[in-house]
């Protein structure tokens, strides 16, 4: 499958667009100039567009290399190096200045032909190389991007040099030519088979392939195993007939089925059975039960623990190796390794990294089995839009209102890049406290349903 002068065009024009204008493309003025729907969509499938809601397109990293523009292609590949040097002195350092005026003085210590533009370029491809761990805009209707956060893998960085060539081949290696003379991007979804340019597609998850994953996980974790679920789909384009998990409406048993018996038969057919361990599952007779007949058919399962310690389990899961929710490294390499059983790519860093977010702002929430809900020596004030804990005459926080109101859950907000702004990593919502310069006497939220 060939990329074709057309969809060559399609990506030089949105890149181009975003260049000049920071501006996404109307999907509509991409049918109507180019007349080819099926070739915007293609791009989309290889990871060279990117939307979020299918009406307005923005180039990923891969399309600055797809384009046909070498010069432009270089700029952006400079302005990477260039900012991944920066980013991991800050990190080291624990001086961070995201201000546009710190990353250009930064900047221009490593290479004093760094422009605004370089700049720009090398900030809006950095959250697909993980350069980030957080940042705001990357949508339509504000496409640059502002960083919040470094990814901190980035310590391991070594040959900073090599870390735009490498990501190239690892998603899409340098491109061949068919015997047409077309080029053919190879595709985590594509595998080369005998000569050269003659490739084959994986098969792509459809419904006919049944069960995939199993979420064993107790009830009483049901929105940890939503965002985990969210987390599979996004990252990996699984379809919800392939997941199953029994408290989460759209992935439950069949109605009528016995429970007992669906999910003894599943927990052993199942290609990939990922154990939610957490301090209710712990609890959970059944998990257990789940867990050990998996293991007791010598079949693999991926242990994933939330607000459980590796050295707090026992009997045959202490044995294996486990990730944490609360570590983004290892929910990476936990699509990695669900990738690898089921033979499918791993997707576009920001198709997902909002539910990796999710789930490990979930997971520090969790660091004991009461962490949901404060014990009666804690008290939950409502002060300047925000929550905060007060216990024995001491404040901590803030937390998020809409998550603790919401879901009853206690998710400890982000410092934003702005002094007094704060981020929540569960509901994406921002909230501006006040109290430092405008203090008001504490108050109970009102309505709150706690």
């Amino acid at each position: 499958m060939a990329l074709t002068e057309i969809q060559r065009l399609i990506l030089e024009s949105v890149v181009e667009r975003f260049v000049d204008l920071s501006k996404s493309t109307e999907r509509i003025a991409l049918v109507r100039e180019f007349e080819d729907p099926d070739a915007i969509d293609e791009l989309f499938r290889w990871q060279l567009l990117k939307t979020s809601d299918r009406d307005n397109y923005l180039p990923t990293a891969l399309s600055f290399h797809y384009c046909g523009n070498p010069e432009l292609e270089a700029r952006v590949k400079r302005g990477v190096e260039v900012l991944a040097e920066v980013f991991r002195n800050m990190y080291l350092r624990g001086k961070i200045d995201f201000t546009p005026e710190g990353l250009r003085e930064a900047a221009a210590k490593i290479d004093k032909n760094a422009d605004e533009q370089m700049i720009r370029l090398g900030l809006y491809v950095a959250p697909d190389l993980l350069l980030l761990s957080g940042w705001t805009g990357g949508n339509p209707q504000q496409p640059d991007i502002t960083p919040t956060g470094i990814y901190e893998g980035i310590v391991k960085l070594k040959k900073i040099d090599t870390i735009w060539d490498n990501y190239i081949r690892e998603r899409i290696p340098w491109p061949v030519q068919d015997s047409f003379g077309g080029i053919v991007p190879r595709h985590p979804m594509f595998t080369a088979q005998g000569r050269e340019g003659e490739l084959m597609k994986y098969e792509e998850p459809s419904a006919n392939q049944g069960l995939l994953v199993l979420i064993s996980h107790s009830s009483k974790d049901k929105v940890l195993a939503e965002a985990l679920i969210d987390l599979l789909r996004s990252g990996l384009g699984l379809l919800p007939e392939h997941i199953r998990c029994s408290s989460v409406d759209g992935y439950r048993l069949p109605a009528g089925a016995h429970a007992e018996t669906q999910l003894r038969q599943e927990v052993n057919a199942t290609r990939v059975l990922i154990g939610l361990i957490s301090p209710s599952s712990l609890a959970s007779p059944y998990v257990l039960f789940e867990l050990g007949a998996r293991w007791g058919g010598g079949n693999p399962m991926i242990p994933v623990l939330a607000g459980v310690r590796s050295d707090e389990l026992r009997g045959p899961l202490s044995g294996l190796n486990a990730l944490l929710c609360s570590e983004e490294a290892q929910l990476h390499q936990l699509l990695r390794d669900v990738g690898s059983q089921l033979n499918l790519p791993v997707q576009g860093a920001d198709s997902y990294l909002k539910h990796v977010k999710t789930l490990k702002a979930l997971s520090e929430s969790m660091s004991s089995a009461g962490a949901l809900h404060p014990s009666s020596q804690e008290e939950m004030v409502f002060e300047e839009s925000v929550y905060w804990k007060r216990k024995n005459g001491q404040r901590e926080g803030p937390y998020c209102p809409v998550c603790y109101d919401g879901k009853h859950t206690v998710i400890h907000l982000i410092p934003g890049a702005t002094r007094g702004t704060y981020g929540c990593g569960a509901c994406q919502n921002n909230f501006y406290p006040n109290e430092y310069n405008n203090p008001r006497p504490a108050r109970r939220r009102p309505f709150s349903s706690r």
